[in-house]
């Protein structure tokens, strides 16, 4: 019972979806919101996911310095695509297992299993609302800049989950 143990683990995080601003301005024609313009304010962008206090959570330790870092388009000078990154995402999932012979002379073994996903238990957020936003953020509208309204639903991502098998192998 004491030696013998596999332990396995998946460690995985991704850097924060890529996403641009939009300034309501229809520079080129009407079929294309002209992006925001930067004003090179870095550090307005910082991220610090927290709740705020209506109960939204936002993406940006202070949403109104991180809106007020762009502008809109200034004559025909419009603001770059993909300058701004979503929340970045870590799962750690872990297994572990042992095997037991149960008849020696035919190799027969019988093999336990304990996986558990989302080991750590954390909410990871989903990429800023797409079907509100069409992967563009709006900087007309400051109050709903760098929400996060829901987390990544599907494995791995969910809440903790494991999972107990066993196995017989001849």
């Amino acid at each position: 019972m004491i030696g013998g143990w596999d332990i396995s683990g998946i460690l995985t995080w991704h850097s924060g979806q890529a996403y641009s601003t939009v300034s309501s301005a229809f520079v080129a024609g009407y079929a294309n919101d002209a992006p925001a313009i930067f004003n090179g304010d870095k550090g307005a962008l910082r991220h610090s996911i927290h709740k705020e206090q209506g109960g939204a959570v936002n993406l940006y330790a202070n949403p109104l310095a991180a809106v007020s870092a762009f502008s809109g388009p200034v004559g025909l000078k419009i603001g770059n695509r993909n300058i701004l990154r979503g929340p970045t995402f870590f799962n750690f999932d872990a297994g572990l297992a042992k095997n037991f012979v149960l008849y020696a002379p035919k190799n027969v073994t019988l093999q336990f299993r304990a996986d558990a996903f989302n080991v750590l238990n954390h909410p990871n957020f989903d990429s800023l609302d797409y079907a509100n936003y069409s992967g563009y953020i709006d900087i007309t509208q400051p109050s709903n800049f760098g929400q996060l309204t829901s987390l990544v639903t599907t494995q791995p991502g969910t809440p903790r989950v494991v999972q107990l098998s066993g196995r017989i192998q001849f």
